[in-house]
């Protein structure tokens, strides 16, 4: 099944150093391309002559050859000589290298983080959507790439709505939670961690719990934690980001017992116990 859209992240677009190079033209040519890889079967990876692409999208062979020339779009008419490799990262420690796209001949024309993304989506076991054991791919996609891959700023595009002011006890009119777009943040930053395959109650309250916590609490300074939607998801981001940096809950210090290859995941990093241990940087002896 293909999915029928992509998120959009404005900072990373305003941001990328090789978007920042191409001409206006040149980067509308360029969401065109990217809407073609994402229908593709290969997710993120064209393979017709840069004359077809061209003619497909409506642009000029001129402004392809200029976003290749840039870094964005990578590839060739003839011959790839150059590999695809990605290196995973844990913790503060690089993974083996793998091959996402090896040397061949042409045409092939690919985005870099569309298939990284793809990679790292399908090893995370998400090929499934919470529970769904049909086999089709789920209904969210992995951040869009907007030129070489290489940012990594967590802007969403999410529409927002402020909450009501201190002091109300209600919650109606904070934003609806994003539970696909948490989980998703999640598995984009702590691939190690266990995936998310079923999302039953327990877990979806435990991240709306959290969520309404983040939207309605202040911080010791007395500022709002997130008032927005687009805040609290950042907020989340941030979150699993310091999870990274705890030594205990990624595994890098030992354990005794029979927590030796205990693993939290995003249940209990979202409930009071695994908030202490991130935000206080707790590494207790033993994992509950």
């Amino acid at each position: 099944m293909k999915r029928p859209s992509f998120q959009f992240y404005p900072g990373d677009w305003q941001a990328n150093s090789n978007l920042r190079r191409c001409t206006h033209a040149e980067k509308g040519v360029w969401l065109d391309v990217m809407c073609l890889m994402h229908d593709q079967p290969e997710y993120g990876i064209l393979r017709w002559p840069l004359k077809e692409i061209a003619q497909a999208v409506g642009a000029k062979p001129a402004d392809l050859r200029g976003l290749v020339s840039k870094g964005v779009l990578k590839g060739s008419d003839t011959q790839l000589d150059e590999p695809n490799v990605y290196t995973p990262r844990s913790g503060r420690r690089d993974g083996e290298p793998v091959t996402l796209i090896p040397t061949q001949p042409g045409p092939i024309w690919y985005s870099s983080r569309m298939v990284k993304d793809e990679h790292v989506r399908t090893i995370r076991g998400e090929s499934t959507r919470f529970g769904d054991e049909s086999g089709e791919a789920p209904k969210h996609s992995p951040k869009t790439p907007f030129g070489d891959g290489s940012s990594s700023s967590s802007s969403s595009s999410t529409s927002v709505k402020k909450k009501e002011p201190k002091g109300s006890s209600s919650t109606a009119k904070l934003p609806t939670c994003p539970i696909d777009q948490i989980v998703a943040v999640y598995h984009e930053v702590l691939p190690e961690l266990p995936g998310v395959r079923v999302m039953d109650k327990p877990r979806e309250k435990a991240i709306r719990e959290r969520w309404e916590w983040v939207l309605t609490s202040h911080k010791p300074d007395g500022s709002r934690r997130a008032e927005t939607a687009e805040q609290g998801v950042e907020w989340f981001r941030t979150y699993f980001e310091r999870t990274r940096d705890n030594d205990f809950l990624m595994g890098r210090t030992p354990r005794a017992g029979d927590h030796a290859n205990w693993r939290p995941d995003i249940e209990f990093l979202l409930k009071s116990q695994g908030l202490k241990h991130v935000l206080e940087k707790t590494n207790p002896g033993d994992a509950p």
